[in-house]
């Protein structure tokens, strides 16, 4: 599942990186805020960051590091202009759905962004959990790297679980796969979200 989805999301990143490039070459990138006599920035399409996407622990910063001017534009003309509902996280869903809308009608779409909505309210909670515990916060050493590779692989799976539905997108196909998988990333954010042990403090 983590390998199929890798090679998936590359593939999009490849065709992103493709494209900016295409604009770099035409000269419609240029940013004129960012440049000066000495530094000319070509970034105004910048649309993938390969670092950030690979090395981050967190579901939101992945997300954040693909796809970059669609989300940006998401968040100004369709977040931002919820303002008038008084709840973000109204506001998110409503947005993650619009987002569904424009990639098609097929289920695959849905099952996807709406699971990435919920995921991103289990990641919150959790690096609250995390902050709430300094232990975990000012941990060095070896548990550091244990505690950040459990981080990172927990990251892949909650994000290329819903990513294979993107990809299968009819709902026979999709259901098939997360029965497959038993539906482990619904598990583990259903058992977080119920289970109270989140706001206990350990130690």
């Amino acid at each position: 599942m983590i390998i199929t989805g890798k090679l998936a999301l590359w593939r999009y990143m490849a065709v992103w990186t493709f494209a900016e490039a295409t604009c770099v070459i035409m000269g419609i990138s240029y940013n004129k805020s960012l440049s000066t006599p000495k530094y000319t920035d070509w970034t105004a399409v910048y649309n993938v960051n390969f670092w950030n996407n690979e090395t981050s622990i967190t579901l939101q910063g992945t997300i954040e590091s693909f796809n970059i001017q669609t989300n940006k534009w998401a968040s100004m003309y369709v977040f931002k202009r919820l303002k008038w509902l008084q709840n973000k996280m109204l506001s998110h869903f409503i947005t993650i759905i619009f987002l569904a809308l424009w990639h098609g009608l097929w289920p695959g779409y849905f099952i996807t962004l709406t699971f990435e909505f919920i995921a991103i309210i289990c990641e919150r909670q959790f690096i609250q959990f995390i902050k709430k515990n300094t232990n975990l916060t000012n941990v060095t050493g070896l548990p550091y790297l244990f505690l950040w590779c459990g981080s990172y692989f927990l990251k892949q799976v909650m994000l290329m679980y819903p990513l294979m539905s993107f990809m299968l997108l009819s709902w026979d196909a999709c259901w098939q796969f997360m029965s497959s998988v038993y539906w482990i990333g619904h598990v583990t954010a259903l058992l977080w979200l119920l289970f109270p042990f989140k706001s206990f403090t350990l130690f």
